[in-house]
């Protein structure tokens, strides 16, 4: 069925017709004005590197880091490791280097990846950051848990002493 089918021409005036046609133009517009740009920007400046954050964002570039941190592998090492095509290992290896996470260096027909730990200083900053945070956050919730069963633990014995009074005075009463 053909969604021009579902509009009645009575729903919409000219005039909205026309202001929706317009902003969709320019939204049309808009994306490809950011397109280009982003486009001659990386031509401009080929050597502008991503951010380390966004390296290590992707499971399998955290997967690569491990594996290139016990030492420097070719790229089809690399690319023999994981259940993806070699393509698909290249992009994540071209990222890292961009990060300055890895460097890939050509030694006769190889080309090997290795290592460059030094640029993940600023991510282990970020998180050590957040780590004295939340080791403050669970010490504090494991008090706080420790509190919970001591006064759990009292209560039930109270609990029971109280069933058991309870009890023997039922009981003498039924004799």
């Amino acid at each position: 069925m053909n969604t021009y089918t579902l509009l009645k021409p009575y729903q919409f005036s000219r005039a909205q017709v026309d202001s929706k046609i317009f902003l969709l133009f320019d939204l049309r517009n808009r994306l490809v004005t950011l397109i280009f740009v982003t486009k001659r920007l990386h031509k401009i400046f080929p050597n502008m590197r991503r951010d380390v954050f966004q390296a290590i964002a992707d499971p399998i570039r955290r997967e690569i880091i491990q594996v290139l941190a016990e030492a420097p592998l070719t790229v089809n090492a690399v690319a023999e490791k994981f259940d993806i095509s070699r393509p698909a290992v290249s992009k994540h290896l071209k990222i890292l280097e961009e990060c300055g996470i890895v460097s890939i260096h050509q030694q006769g027909r190889e080309r090997f990846c290795q290592i460059q730990p030094s640029s993940l200083i600023p991510a282990f900053m970020w998180i050590d950051q957040y780590r004295k945070l939340w080791e403050a956050r669970l010490d504090s919730f494991e008090e706080y848990l420790n509190e919970l069963q001591d006064k759990k633990a009292a209560t039930p014995t109270e609990n029971k002493s109280i069933n058991t009074n309870q009890l023997k005075t039922n009981q003498k009463e039924d004799e």
